[in-house]
């Protein structure tokens, strides 16, 4: 049972607890609710005294003929042997022992409450009541894998006793490291780690605290954790103006690494005014490496061949090439999911030519597009990345813009004919464009998606659709079933 589980099963016992206290309250509220529309006469009394009378002469034997003579050999009868009075006599017995029962019932409701109550108060189920296993969930589930995890590891170790011997023994608490780390720490922590897999972080928290006291060694810090890298599950790195040239120089020594688990790889280029970052990992040898995030980098063609899921955060001008992109797309066969997001302000620089290049995703579900343009390069940009490829798989594209231009030629490069998506059924289109849509645009587009069966619109701009094309009704397609513009459609 997960930790989660053990939470919510805990949380349905209180909530049967409050039940049968409610019960309790609403049945035996008052001195003797069940009797509060009938009295039982004294009449009635003896009758049940009599019947309680032959049950015990009987050795506790409750029979038919407790109450009615003519069935027994006795003589005498506890009820009138006039049939009409007799059966009146034995109605009035019924009612008073179903009130007797009832009480009786809701005296068993007050008794099993304040037994679990009284256990409950005993041993109420609090962080430090929980199983050592269960605190191993909670411990890993706070744990994150970008360098602040490992202060969350040092705080659970020096909490108590208890919580450290269960952080030592938990070494996923441990698993992260980054060059913020001391070289104390740094071997601590690989020691406490065992031999699960590792997260290795390099330069990701500039801004922290712990890199104000010292400037950390790269080449140290690789030095130590690329004896480990049978054990890496994911690479981070992040350069920028003050640390770029010295990382990338040493990364380049560290050209021919064996990675077997590495699965995960993020690179964040945050330099200005430079050359595109060649990454040297695109020699190291990780055949299960099936994510990329990228901020401003590009994966080369040897990284992106096992690649399942890509994500590129991409500003014009920011040291990346677009026929690096194009050649990474063009080896990316693998993909299931791709997520660009592009930016570019007023004062961005940003040429590139339409790509002739054919793309195939034969194995592409989802695709996704953000784009941020201040200086009308959207439509640029889709062009000269998608200018053609097919998705013959694919079944979602979302497409969030927010453009000066207009945003006609933007669609129709993301769906030029419906030969691109055939079985798309899912299209989420954003947009927030200051020029509205050429006459018919939106429809004729729409028409490109065969297999199209929800549409998710939503819009800052006015959209000016016009009149469908022959043979086209809007208001009649049923798959537009979310449509939510701030303005007129």
């Amino acid at each position: 049972m997960s930790v989660f589980q053990h939470i919510d099963a805990h949380a349905a016992k209180i909530k049967s607890l409050t039940q049968r206290l409610d019960i309790v309250e609403s049945v035996c509220g008052s001195p003797n609710p069940a009797l509060n529309t009938s009295q039982i006469s004294h009449h009635t009394l003896e009758v049940i005294n009599a019947g309680l009378t032959r049950v015990k002469e009987s050795d506790g034997h409750v029979e038919i003929n407790t109450w009615l003579s003519h069935w027994s050999s006795e003589s005498t009868s506890i009820v009138s042997s006039d049939k009409r009075h007799g059966l009146a006599e034995l109605e009035d017995v019924c009612v008073a022992l179903q009130s007797l029962l009832d009480t009786a019932s809701c005296g068993v409701v007050v008794l099993e409450l304040e037994q679990s109550l009284k256990k409950h108060s005993r041993n109420p189920t609090t962080i430090l009541s929980l199983p050592d296993e269960k605190l191993v969930e909670i411990f890993e589930w706070n744990n994150t894998y970008d360098g602040e995890g490992n202060n969350c590891s040092i705080d659970i170790s020096h909490v108590n006793k208890r919580f450290r011997r269960v952080a030592l023994q938990c070494p996923r608490l441990w698993s992260v490291m980054h060059n913020g780390q001391n070289a104390d720490e740094l071997h601590t922590f690989l020691a406490r780690s065992g031999v699960t897999e590792l997260v290795v972080s390099l330069n990701e928290g500039l801004l922290k605290d712990s890199y104000i006291v010292f400037k950390p060694r790269v080449d140290e810090f690789l030095r130590v954790v690329s004896k480990h890298t049978q054990r890496w599950r994911e690479f981070r790195c992040a350069i920028d103006n003050d640390v770029g040239d010295e990382t990338t120089e040493v990364l380049h020594r560290y050209e021919l690494l064996d990675c077997p688990t590495l699965q995960n790889i993020i690179f964040m280029n945050r330099m200005t005014n430079r050359p595109p970052v060649m990454l040297s990992c695109s020699s190291w040898v990780m055949p299960l490496l099936v994510e990329f995030k990228g901020q401003n980098a590009i994966p080369l063609s040897k990284v992106v061949t096992t690649l399942v899921q890509m994500d590129l955060e991409l500003a014009a001008g920011g040291g990346w090439s677009i026929g690096d992109l194009r050649t990474a797309l063009d080896h990316a066969t693998a993909l299931e999911s791709l997520f660009i997001r592009f930016s570019a302000s007023l004062t961005s620089t940003f040429t590139a030519t339409p790509s002739e290049a054919y793309l195939q995703f034969p194995n592409l579900k989802k695709l996704e597009f953000h784009i941020s343009d201040g200086s009308d390069t959207a439509e640029e940009f889709i062009g000269s990345v998608m200018g053609h490829f097919d998705a013959p798989l694919a079944t979602s594209l979302k497409l969030m813009c927010s453009t000066y231009g207009a945003l006609d030629g933007l669609l129709h490069a993301i769906i030029p004919n419906d030969g691109v998506f055939p079985a798309l059924n899912t299209f989420w289109f954003l947009m927030e464009s200051r020029r509205p849509f050429e006459h018919d645009t939106l429809p004729i587009v729409l028409a490109r998606l065969p297999s199209l069966q929800h549409l998710h619109l939503g819009s800052d701009s006015f959209l000016n659709c016009g009149e469908a094309p022959h043979g086209i009704d809007l208001r009649s397609w049923s798959y537009m079933d979310v449509l939510d513009s701030r303005r007129d459609i």
